[in-house]
């Protein structure tokens, strides 16, 4: 471990990245996170991140959907810290490659403007895994991270914090995460609410202290798990644990924080018509993550 100094500033990026109840129980998901890594979560990640720096390739993907009167989009918690991360591997000379679904996640993705990334769309599920499996191996990726990327539950369902079925609308971005386990490439994923790539880690806590837990839980395991209030901020955290470790100031982007603020307003359009269908069924959802 680093020293304690070190290991104070690590400890405070997992605490300022947990600070907020969402009501889903974050401290008993970071908690059980914790026990497995016995370090703080954003360490080990940053650490294995800049083993790759100036040599290195990484996939990103995210984009969880949600469905407004008939209509697909992407969740907002995600793409901002997916575009983050991007330029982030940028600064440290690693290659950002992003893998979206083109229905709806690439569509608020792309209003980011990822600068430099390289940029790949999946529009259907038909030989999926080969197609996955040849993207490693062609890319060859270092590591792959997932935030706020939705995971099969243990009946190989997709499903919403609230236990609505998602399956048909998930391009299933989780098994590129298993094939790569198999292949012995690393993997990083980032979540809040237990439905995510990587909370299989913690299935067990998710099942007992989250609404719906047995039904979402994820079964989908990662090398490292990072838990946040939001996984954006989780996908800060992690950016500012690479600050640390490479005395680089990559979380100061004004220019950059602006556009995301601007692309993320465009999810104001849909806004009170998540509210109306919130309230037809009953469902009640806090404002903080709308």
């Amino acid at each position: 471990m680093d020293s304690n100094q070190d290991l104070f500033v690590y400890e405070n990026v997992d605490l300022i990245v947990t600070s907020l109840d969402n009501g889903r129980s974050t401290t008993k998901l970071y908690d059980a996170a914790r026990k497995i890594a016995k370090n703080p979560l954003c360490w080990g990640p940053s650490k294995e991140i800049i083993k790759y720096a100036g040599k290195g390739k990484v996939i990103l993907t995210t984009g969880f959907p949600v469905i407004c009167e008939g209509k697909t989009y992407c969740e907002t918690d995600g793409p901002p810290g997916i575009i983050r991360l991007a330029h982030c591997l940028a600064a440290i000379d690693i290659e950002p490659i992003i893998i979206a679904d083109k229905q709806y996640s690439s569509k608020i993705l792309a209003l980011m403007k990822p600068a430099d990334t390289r940029f790949i769309t999946i529009s259907n599920t038909q030989n999926i895994e080969k197609i996955f499996l040849d993207t490693l191996i062609n890319i060859n990726p270092a590591l792959l991270i997932g935030v706020e990327s939705p995971a099969r539950n243990m009946d190989n369902h997709y499903y919403d914090m609230h236990g609505y079925d998602l399956t048909n609308l998930c391009i299933p971005f989780d098994r590129m995460f298993e094939i790569a386990t198999r292949l012995g490439i690393k993997t990083i994923g980032i979540g809040d609410g237990g439905n995510e790539i990587g909370m299989g880690l913690i299935a067990d806590t998710v099942k007992r202290c989250i609404r719906h837990g047995e039904k979402i839980a994820s079964k989908i395991r990662t090398d490292f798990l990072i838990v946040g209030s939001t996984s954006n901020w989780a996908a800060y955290g992690l950016i500012a644990a690479i600050s640390m470790e490479t005395k680089k100031p990559l979380l100061r982007n004004e220019e950059l924080e602006k556009k995301l603020f601007e692309a993320g307003a465009e999810r104001q359009k849909m806004r009170k018509a998540i509210l109306k269908q919130s309230a037809d069924l009953h469902i009640d959802i806090p404002k903080d993550i709308l």
